[in-house]
């Protein structure tokens, strides 16, 4: 994200995130968004503590890490996380934080990968890769997992169309994932055994979990179990306020088409996204607002979440 391809001190700031307890990912994609900034004049070399945050200046960025850790400074600003730091900066900084609930996209660019933006958009803590990738959308893109049985994607996904990138027809692939990676969570396993693998099938998974704690459970049983969380949470999210408004992408790479490329010119479309975000409600079981429904609810047995969202119907 940032042009740093200087291996030393790519281990170097790996070791002070480790070190300092600082997201890597959060804090790339912070000094990428304020590298451009300093190109773009938003911010100046005075405005960043003498630093001058031209592209790959590994020098600048491991100097800013330690002023976020340290809150020292302009790290002070960047320490409340880059979506704050960009709405306290004013100035248009807001423009170049591409982010969904206040996390940023993690360097996946989600404009020409359908469901990878739905996944982002509806997840329970923001654009997290980890709460969701429909990773059946990069088998095109990654020749040794391409898919090629369209019966069997039909079948899964609801549509032979889920491996294409660009297609808006994602919202059950989406689902699946997010379950799948709420699953792995419950298991305390690594994502990478399923994601875009599937090295260890659901059989295997329902089979351990079996063996571990002497109760019977299938494929069926351990996806509602991961259902029933991700409704819990979304029922947390509605009562502090979240709904469909806040189902969105924001920044540059929701408004702004794919500048080169194979996909360039590849944007979000507002009409195609309204008709797959409504289909993802739908097949999940909540209203036209993204609120998970009495019977849904019922369903999963959450009776007690169903009452605690019918105390307060003003969302």
């Amino acid at each position: 994200m940032c042009g740093n391809a200087y291996i030393p001190a790519i281990f170097k700031l790996n070791n002070l995130g480790n070190q300092y307890g600082i997201d890597h990912i959060e804090f790339g994609q912070a000094m990428a968004i304020v590298m451009e900034w300093y190109e773009k004049g938003i911010v100046s070399r005075e405005d960043l503590d003498g630093i001058a945050m031209t592209w790959g200046n590994h020098e600048g960025m491991i100097e800013m890490m330690r002023k976020v850790a340290f809150r020292e400074g302009v790290g002070y600003l960047l320490a409340e996380g880059i979506v704050e730091a960009a709405r306290r900066l004013g100035k248009g900084a807001e423009n170049y934080v591409s982010h969904s609930k206040g996390m940023v996209m993690a360097g996946i660019d989600c404009r020409m990968l359908k469901g990878t933006a739905l996944s982002f958009a509806t997840s329970t803590r923001g654009a997290d890769h980890l709460r969701g990738l429909p990773t059946i959308e990069f088998s095109t893109l990654i020749p040794e997992r391409k898919v090629t049985d369209p019966e069997a994607v039909k079948a899964k996904y609801g549509s032979d169309e889920a491996v294409i990138p660009t297609s808006y027809k994602k919202a059950q692939a989406a689902i699946y994932h997010q379950h799948e990676s709420v699953l792995l969570d419950m298991l305390q396993l690594c994502r990478f055994v399923r994601f875009g693998t599937e090295i260890i099938t659901l059989q295997t998974l329902s089979s351990l979990y079996s063996m571990a704690t002497g109760i019977e459970v299938d494929e069926e049983s351990m996806m509602t179990a991961a259902e029933r969380v991700y409704n819990v949470e979304r029922a947390f999210l509605v009562r502090v306020g979240t709904n469909r408004k806040d189902d969105v992408l924001v920044g540059k790479w929701a408004a702004e088409p794919v500048p080169t490329g194979v996909h360039k010119g590849e944007t979000i479309d507002p009409e195609k996204w309204k008709v797959m975000l409504d289909e993802y409600y739908r097949l999940r079981g909540w209203d036209k607002n993204g609120v998970p429904t009495p019977d849904k609810l019922k369903e999963l047995g959450l009776e007690d979440v169903s009452e605690t969202l019918s105390k307060r119907r003003d969302f």
